[in-house]
């Protein structure tokens, strides 16, 4: 009987040679890759500038580059995968986690948010959700906060205790639902903004623990030279670092290559975002999401 996990479907069918890779690296530490992006910021911000003109809830770049990661991932399901077990899995659902600090100083509290996606999505339905999140993150408490000062409050040998057994039965595909639903390990992307922090982008530490096959870091606007690719002039343009530690054992280089290329893409040109993706039914079936296949059934 083929393993079940409530937040996968077991992918099968891959080649000999993707399996025995995960044998011979059965750890993330044994399979990571560095991928360092720098993007030209320059036509977003601008669009941002005219975007909100008469807003009151700014747009940010923050809303764009999260809408252009969930469009990416919608568009490469490949991205949305993880290895447990020794097997691959392809989630059903995409999520981004994220750290919200409460207060901008070196005392203030972080807190882990979390948000999901659909196919029709755009950039302003991201932005709204986002902006409720990150509010609930601050002033109330999200189920991540909530978790944390329950679990916090336990002994520290059952904290220890509990865990370990986390982990283990993750690692036999049997997790316990109840709690790595909200767990940022368990997420598609654990994602940090270090730009709203003033800071460069750096390459974020894995956790061996959990899912997350794609850990990204977001550093601050700042100017640098960047090549006009049709003329060949070398220009001063506002760009961001975008840094990506990724699962190789879910795709190879080609496939992550080409992902990165559309979303830089999306980020450089958030026109694009204004409108929901016009999948095909394949390419739906393909994404493996729970609630779209709750949709076909009732079909």
């Amino acid at each position: 009987m083929a393993p079940h996990r409530p937040d996968a479907t077991l992918v099968k069918g891959i080649s000999k040679y993707q399996e025995l890779a995960f044998h011979i690296m059965p750890r993330r530490n044994d399979s990571f890759a560095l991928f360092p992006m720098k993007i030209d910021v320059d036509n977003a911000i601008n669009y941002l500038e005219k975007t909100n003109v008469n807003r009151s809830d700014k747009i940010t770049l923050f809303d764009i580059i999260l809408t252009a990661l969930a469009q990416t991932l919608f568009l490469r399901p490949r991205a949305n995968r993880f290895v447990s077990g020794g097997r691959l899995w392809q989630r059903n659902q995409i999520k981004i986690s994220f750290v919200v600090k409460r207060e901008k100083s070196d005392d203030g509290e972080e807190v882990n948010a979390t948000l999901y996606f659909q196919p029709n999505d755009t950039l302003f339905s991201i932005h709204d959700r986002l902006h409720e999140e990150v509010y609930n993150a601050r002033q109330g408490e999200n189920p991540n906060a909530k978790d944390v000062k329950f679990f916090g409050s336990m002994p520290r040998w059952f904290i220890k205790l509990l865990i370990k057994l986390v982990w283990k039965l993750d690692k036999m595909n049997l997790p316990i639902n109840s709690i790595t639903k909200d767990l940022p390990m368990f997420s598609t992307i654990y994602l940090a903004h270090l730009g709203s922090l003033n800071m460069h982008a750096i390459f974020h530490h894995l956790f061996e623990m959990g899912t997350t096959s794609i850990f990204a870091v977001i550093g601050k606007i700042h100017r640098d030279t960047v090549v006009n690719q049709e003329t060949g002039e070398v220009e001063v343009h506002r760009v961001i670092h975008l840094n990506f530690n990724l699962d190789e054992r879910i795709a190879d280089g080609i496939y992550w290559g080409k992902t990165l290329d559309i979303l830089q893409n999306f980020i450089e040109n958030p026109q694009q975002l204004e409108s929901p993706l016009n999948l095909t039914e394949e390419q739906i079936i393909a994404l493996h999401l729970k609630e779209e296949k709750s949709k076909t059934k009732r079909k």
